[in-house]
């Protein structure tokens, strides 16, 4: 019994470990292989590599990277890089 409640608990660390790796990256703009029709898909996909540095954009986006911001710029030129890392959420 003690056994079973060391292994429950350590696949519950992992659970709650892999869940925040994946909310770490809620509400970023998409790498450009991520990019659906609406977003620019097929004729217009940039190419981006998958590394992940994040950037502000004037738009309060936050990019994958530099290169997505670029690639969303291409669309709407207003968008430009605000400074480097996460929006935050005051502004």
């Amino acid at each position: 019994m003690e056994k079973m409640k060391w292994t429950f608990g350590i696949l519950l660390l992992l659970g709650v470990h892999m869940y925040f790796i994946k909310a770490d990256n809620a509400g970023l703009y998409p790498p450009s292989e991520e990019l659906n029709d609406e977003q620019g898909g097929d004729d217009d996909v940039c190419d981006c590599p998958r590394t992940k540095r994040l950037v502000c954009g004037t738009d309060g986006v936050t990019y994958f990277n530099l290169c997505s911001l670029i690639c969303a710029s291409d669309k709407d030129p207003s968008i430009a890089m605000r400074y480097l890392g996460r929006c935050s959420i005051m502004g």
